[in-house]
């Protein structure tokens, strides 16, 4: 009784179930309750290919193998519906390869480059593009030396993603730019000290102090 005052009312938490697996047809079409829906073009990648399908708010959302979204269609009415994306039908990849290649000669090492946006292009194939638009302008952002280090950093780790490629950067370049801070400079007490420094003092010739001391002694000596 005492503790009742202290405790919050139960909220049950609703359970969400797991997204059923579909296998996808070689025309890059899935069967979902008697209609076909189109996904983009090179999902089918053998027979074994899959995807997840999800009803939300009337329509559905099909992502691929690794949870990534391949398209949204709407549920028509009825059944034996083909629903098309005409984009979808699109072959884009002469148009990626040529991204790729242009951005991987932006890099120090090309190769790895091109390594690195490959491996990002078979993780994210639906947003390789965005994916690769990103890291240009992380690129542009940051010198050579930082987006140097930061595809070593990404490779050696296999982190394949524009986001972290531009967190990365930007770590290291915070981390340049304090460490240069930090060298310590040398302050003058007097800023004159380095002219006084070079200051040469005149040399006198030996001969004028005989003249003037010596000369004097021997005359006087008998």
């Amino acid at each position: 009784m005492i503790e009742r005052s202290y405790l919050s009312p139960f909220v049950p938490i609703p359970l969400t179930p797991s997204a059923k697996m579909y296998y996808v047809k070689k025309d890059n079409t899935v069967n979902y309750h008697s209609n076909f829906y189109s996904l983009p073009l090179g999902t089918y990648q053998g027979p074994n290919t899959q995807a997840s399908i999800k009803e939300i708010d009337g329509h559905i959302e099909i992502t691929n193998a690794s949870n990534h979204i391949l398209c949204k269609h709407l549920i028509p009415d009825g059944k034996g519906n083909i629903i098309r994306n005409t984009d979808h039908g699109r072959d884009k990849t002469e148009k990626i390869n040529t991204m790729i290649t242009q951005t991987a000669s932006l890099f120090a090492d090309k190769e790895a480059a091109i390594i690195f946006l490959e491996k990002i292009r078979t993780d994210k194939p639906r947003y390789i593009r965005d994916q690769i638009l990103m890291i240009r302008k992380t690129i542009e952002k940051y010198p050579q030396e930082t987006i140097s280090q930061t595809l070593v950093w990404c490779i050696t780790n296999s982190v394949f993603d524009a986001v972290d490629f531009t967190s990365v950067s930007a770590s290291l370049s915070s981390h340049f730019n304090q460490t240069k801070q930090t060298i310590p400079s040398i302050k003058l007490i007097e800023p004159a000290s380095i002219e006084k420094a070079n200051i040469y003092p005149q040399i006198s010739c030996i001969d004028d102090y005989e003249n003037l001391f010596l000369s004097p002694l021997k005359q006087q000596l008998p």
